[in-house]
């Protein structure tokens, strides 16, 4: 489904990133080739989702913006995650 999605917007997988607050969410990005935040919510503690492979753990939806911010900047300290954030040229 989601890789639909990309294609019928015409967004590549490296492009794209998933939040989610479960490992199910982990794992549909996973499978789309996406990156994925997760987010502790109603049925997930930030103590379950620490073993979940995810690029990034936030406490809460209002530090996304910081972390893509602090992703998307330039400098030596950039993770890998940072460099799959820039839009490959058209």
């Amino acid at each position: 489904m989601l890789r639909a999605i990309l294609e019928s917007t015409a967004v590549s997988p490296g492009e794209a990133f998933v939040v989610g607050d479960m490992e199910i969410d982990a794992q549909f990005a996973r499978a789309a080739g996406c990156r994925v935040a997760l987010v502790p919510g109603g049925s997930r503690t930030a103590e379950e989702l620490a073993a979940v492979d995810a690029d990034v753990l936030l406490q809460s939806l209002a530090e996304l913006p910081a972390w893509l911010a602090r992703e998307r900047a330039p400098g030596p300290g950039r993770t890998a995650a940072a460099r799959a954030l820039e839009s490959p040229p058209r």
